[in-house]
């Protein structure tokens, strides 16, 4: 979801930042850290309470309606 995320916001994932320190990182595919970061450097996603990402979990509802309502506030930048 937040690859999608971040193709639809039109960030630039080749010079994303370092993927933040997440404790579960090195559960995220390596295909996505690059938009995971670019993502999370956006304000689009956030991450989860104990510094989890949570790559592997479906998201709930109210986690992607959040995260759609902040790449609509990216959009209008």
């Amino acid at each position: 979801m937040t690859a999608m995320l971040a193709r639809a916001a039109g960030l630039k994932t080749e010079s994303a930042p370092a993927l933040p320190a997440f404790a579960d990182s090195a559960q995220i595919p390596n295909w996505a850290k690059a938009p995971v970061a670019a993502a999370v450097e956006a304000g689009i996603v956030r991450g989860k309470t104990g510094n989890r990402f949570a790559p592997v979990e479906i998201a709930k509802r109210a986690e992607a309606v959040a995260a759609m309502m902040n790449l609509l506030q990216e959009l209008e930048k």
